[in-house]
């Protein structure tokens, strides 16, 4: 219950123990990401001060579970006790890594990794799962060998996971595979260097195996995949929770089979092997169909940077691919962005109408004028019922004008703060205290509590107070 309580009561005298009392709830209760719960950590960390700083070690037992969100840079200035309070958290890349950098410092009460033990790893928890490399090469491995390994599977259920979590990022991929590339020198099923395959040739039950790869280091794992292996399991390796060196092994064995480029009912089937080829080779695909743009953009797989995403669908239109209401939803709103003005600008409206609506909000501006102009074209015939008409061009409306935000000022939209915060702040800045207020509407108390948003500093400051004093929620300008 307390998640629920609005923070915009809160004041310098009863903030802190508002924010232990929270600090001690079961975050789960809130999606990590969600509004609610990057809003409580950003209030929290307003009533302490921190402001982009580390954290000592009295405010930390104030944030207690809150600090599951701290952000890499504020982790690494903090007090090593931050160590204890991660171990119950899911960690993001950003934070895993600030973490590898405190725990390899040795600058802990778990000392230098040389020095650890199994004792140490278990002590560790959860953490251990986002160890690196680096780390598990540094730990005195004289004695460990398959049954700790599996001990430590067995431990945190993660066979389990390999077979439920195709995202190379997740926890069970990363142990995985920092601790087999740290043990190739230690693991007694390496096998001795040699030139051919010395662990058993890969084979299709083998693939299927929830521990797959395990007992094959990166070069064994080269010298037992034969090539027709990989062509009649393709998508099974695909599945795979595979590190960076093995996807290129797998890539580096398609570019013999296929030296003229990868086959369009192939390139359906990579998935995160997609993502190790360069522009220059994306730039030679045969992608025809949309079902291949919606293979390669699924969701569900590993993000692509931006100028591989911008080559995939830029060669889908130069083989003939219409950026039709179909594709648009295949390639979603992030990647839409990649496109240059030129190639957003083709897009008609009444494909923009039939895809219902795309989240554009990270487009640069111009972009966002674009698709938004195209937007308002698109859902012309839903203006007569306000509510379904902003629905529908609410992921556009980064690139609305001031006069339009007006309009909808005057139609009880109530729209919610992330996407008031995404709106043009230049177009902001033209609009008054009653046109903010009846934007938000019943999410006002919101514009409080992100006061401090660039967007939304610019424009209280430059309101009267008198004026930001009507809306009752206390902005200072």
């Amino acid at each position: 219950l307390i998640y629920q309580y609005s923070t915009s009561k809160l004041n310098d005298s009863n903030c802190k123990g508002f924010f232990k009392l929270a600090g001690k709830g079961n975050l789960t209760a809130l999606n990590k990401g969600s509004i609610k719960r990057r809003r409580l950590l950003d209030n929290a960390i307003h009533c302490l001060g921190l402001n982009g700083k580390g954290v000592n070690k009295e405010d930390l037992d104030i944030l207690n579970n809150l600090a599951c969100d701290l952000n890499g840079t504020i982790i690494e200035k903090s007090d090593s006790y931050i160590v204890e309070l991660l171990k119950n958290c899911e960690l993001t890349s950003d934070q895993a890594a600030s973490i590898n950098k405190i725990l390899k410092s040795g600058n802990t009460t778990y000392g230098a990794p040389s020095t650890w033990n199994i004792v140490t790893l278990k002590a560790l928890g959860n953490l251990s799962l986002y160890l690196e490399t680096a780390i598990w090469s540094s730990i005195n491995k004289v004695g460990y060998h398959i049954s700790f390994f599996l001990d430590i599977l067995s431990t945190y259920r993660i066979a389990n996971l390999i077979v439920q979590d195709s995202d190379p990022m997740s926890r069970a991929p990363q142990f995985l595979f920092s601790f087999i590339i740290s043990e190739k020198q230690h693991m007694r099923f390496k096998g001795k260097t040699g030139s051919s395959c010395t662990v058993g040739n890969i084979t299709r039950k083998i693939i299927l195996e929830n521990t797959f790869p395990v007992k094959y280091n990166a070069d064994q794992f080269d010298k037992c995949l034969d090539n027709d292996v990989v062509i009649a399991n393709l998508g099974d390796l695909a599945q795979k929770a595979l590190s960076d060196n093995y996807l290129q092994i797998i890539k580096d064995k398609l570019d013999q089979i296929y030296p003229g480029g990868v086959l369009e009912d192939q390139l359906k089937l990579l998935k995160s092997i997609a993502r190790k080829y360069n522009v220059t080779e994306i730039s030679k695909w045969n992608i025809t169909a949309v079902e291949t743009i919606a293979s390669l953009m699924d969701p569900k797989d590993s993000t692509w940077e931006d100028i591989k995403a911008s080559a995939i669908i830029t060669r889908y239109l130069q083989l003939g691919g219409k950026l039709d209401a179909v594709a648009l939803k295949a390639i979603g709103g992030q990647y839409l962005c990649t496109l240059n003005d030129s190639q957003i600008n083709n897009i008609t409206s009444s494909s923009l109408m039939n895809t219902n609506t795309l989240n554009v909000s990270n487009c640069s501006q111009s972009k966002k004028d674009i698709l938004y102009n195209k937007s308002k074209e698109a859902f012309a015939n839903k203006r007569n019922d306000t509510i379904a008409y902003y629905n529908l061009i609410k992921g556009y409306l980064g690139g609305a004008l001031a006069a339009d935000l007006k309009t909808l000022s005057k139609n009880n939209i109530s729209m919610d703060i992330d996407t008031f915060t995404k709106l043009n702040p230049t177009e902001i800045l033209k609009l008054s205290v009653e046109d903010i207020k009846g934007i938000l509407g019943t999410n006002l108390p919101d514009l409080k509590e992100r006061e401090n948003d660039p967007a939304v500093r610019a424009w209280i400051n430059s309101q009267q107070q008198s004026a930001l004093d009507t809306l009752g929620i206390g902005l200072t300008g």
